[in-house]
């Protein structure tokens, strides 16, 4: 009994130490099976946060148009009622119905003074009774003959101004001179030459361009031994004395310690729990920061923050006070009922054409127009 109990206890001895030693294996058995499979990001927490950062800052979602909004006013509602008066009671066309209706009515006779002085005056002004006369003097046309002075003037200052008059008798000319077989039987030439050397630049210093790249240095020069001997001072493969390499046994307790050190100091060995669950997919719902962007979304939802005014029953009464205070108020500023007896007294008041400041204003203008003045002083001659 005691002989099959020590076999026994050997043996679960001898298993716990070889699930010690291939406690690596074992620990990375689960990751064999899902090595090597796919895994699709759709529904990642990094992907929910990017849709709704794309939905965040929308410009098609953000500015929404006013028709997408089922809103409708009541047409009998005070703000609209209001609104209506307003435009009726600022409506120009409205305003000046009455005066436009009378301006049609009005009737001037063709014989009355203004309209004549502004007759004579549109005569004196045209531009086309001006140039009338001009006009049918062009229309009529005109003889001129070739003899005539002023086409001979303008013929021979013509041939005077030409170019081609000016180089003809030198192009008849051109290849009857006898010159020089070459260049160097003209003195004139070879002078222009010559000097044309003394004046070049390139001349001048072209014997000291052949002479600046040739030179000589001897060896034994004693600028040139100094500086070999400053270059053995300042090397720094001569400085620094080669130590010889120390080697160490690979058992020995220093570097048995080392590698200890550096295991433990490992990144490597430190993340070796994270390569089995590597790879592999998880999905975000629940977690800490889908919670936040959920609660943030709430918060920042412009649907939730800005609700339309249907959704609030609320309905002014309509002898509220502040009501009929805004209705008193808007009549004390009524502008059209402020003026009103001011513009039906303005419509009432009608002036006799025999009155003396009338009569007064017909002969002032008499006296001052251009029209009688001329006439007064044709007369008069």
């Amino acid at each position: 009994m005691n002989d099959d109990f020590k076999r026994c206890s050997s043996f679960l001895a001898s298993k716990c130490v070889y699930k010690v030693f291939l406690f690596q294996n074992l620990y990375k058995e689960d990751l064999d099976w899902i090595r090597g499979m796919g895994w699709i990001p759709v529904g990642s927490l990094e992907n929910q946060k990017c849709k709704r950062a794309a939905e965040i800052l929308s410009e098609h979602l953000y500015r929404q148009p006013p028709h997408t909004f089922k809103f409708t006013t009541p047409a009998d509602a005070p703000e609209f009622v209001i609104a209506k008066q307003n435009a009726q009671q600022l409506n120009s066309k409205l305003y000046t119905e009455a005066w436009d209706n009378d301006k049609k009515t009005i009737h001037i006779m063709p014989d009355t003074p203004e309209i004549i002085l502004a007759r004579l005056n549109s005569v004196q002004m045209s531009d086309k009774l001006y140039k009338k006369g001009w006009n049918e003097a062009k229309h009529a046309g005109y003889d001129m003959r070739l003899d005539a002075i002023p086409i001979k003037v303008a013929k021979a200052s013509r041939d005077i101004a030409s170019d081609y008059k000016y180089k003809q008798a030198y192009e008849k000319e051109k290849g009857h001179h006898i010159g020089f077989r070459n260049i160097k039987d003209d003195p004139k030439l070879v002078w222009s030459m010559h000097v044309a050397k003394m004046q070049s630049d390139r001349e001048y210093k072209k014997g000291f361009m052949k002479s600046k790249t040739k030179f000589n240095i001897p060896a034994d020069m004693m600028e040139i031994v100094q500086a070999k001997k400053c270059q053995e001072l300042v090397n720094d493969f001569n400085y620094k004395t080669r130590l010889h390499t120390w080697t160490c046994l690979p058992d020995s307790n220093d570097v048995m310690q080392a590698r200890h050190a550096y295991n433990l100091q490992s990144d490597q060995l430190y993340k070796e729990d994270l390569d089995w669950i590597r790879g592999m997919g998880w999905i975000p719902a629940g977690s800490l920061d889908d919670q936040k962007c959920k609660r943030a979304s709430e918060i920042l939802s412009e649907k939730q923050y800005r609700q339309p005014p249907y959704n609030f029953k609320f309905t002014t009464l309509p002898d509220g006070p502040d009501l009929i205070q805004a209705k008193l108020n808007a009549q004390n500023m009524n502008k059209r009922l402020y003026t009103e007896a001011w513009d039906n007294d303005k419509k009432k008041i009608h002036v006799m054409l025999d009155t003396p400041e009338i009569l007064q204003a017909k002969l002032n203008a008499v006296q001052t127009s251009d029209v009688s003045l001329s006439l007064r002083t044709f007369g008069s001659k």
